[in-house]
């Protein structure tokens, strides 16, 4: 796959539009475009940025190693929080509620941002417990990001100080 074909699937499976990528990279979306469509690429600096904003190692971009089986876990989420947030708002057993009320979509917005973390958590103790050398570098800890992720309590205007207080400690919490 291409750099460019590379990029949109990235983009996709994190659920974000052109125009999203764009402003956390610094670029127009006609420029994240262009690079989608091959018709031109990204620099080495700036597929850096890229990574960092789509939660993915370089290698996932530029196309080399393991690309296959992070892009796969990635789809594998993926379906898992589609096929669970359908059962929460379109089966017959109605609509996802909490104490009463029906979740507004804000609100069930933040249950999948909340759901696909703890999901990539699992897969990572899924993984230590059956592989246990992958993703681990010299120095033994894994490399895990979730700072994309931060959308928690800090998407909620009126969320409380101890809630985004919450958020900070398990984003710069070593082990998560």
């Amino acid at each position: 796959m291409s750099i460019g074909d590379n990029i949109r699937k990235w983009r996709e499976l994190r659920n974000l539009k052109q125009s999203e990528l764009a402003g956390l990279v610094g670029v127009s979306d006609k420029t994240v475009s262009s690079w989608e469509v091959n018709r031109t690429e990204p620099k080495m600096g700036m597929i850096e940025k890229i990574t960092e904003a789509l939660n993915c190692k370089k290698s996932d971009i530029i196309g080399a190693d393991e690309p296959v089986s992070a892009l796969r876990e990635e789809q594998d989420i993926k379906q898992d929080l589609d096929s669970i947030m359908n059962k929460l708002t379109r089966s017959g057993y109605g609509p996802a509620a909490y104490d009463g009320q029906e979740l507004s979509p804000e609100a069930a917005e933040l249950f999948r941002d909340e759901l696909a973390i703890a999901l990539r958590r699992l897969k990572l103790i899924s993984r230590e417990k059956y592989e246990p050398h992958r993703d681990k570098p010299a120095c033994g800890k894994h490399v895990v990001s979730a700072t994309p992720l931060l959308r928690a309590a800090h998407a909620e205007p009126d969320a409380s100080e101890e809630d985004v207080a919450y958020d900070n400690a398990i984003m710069n919490d070593e082990n998560f």
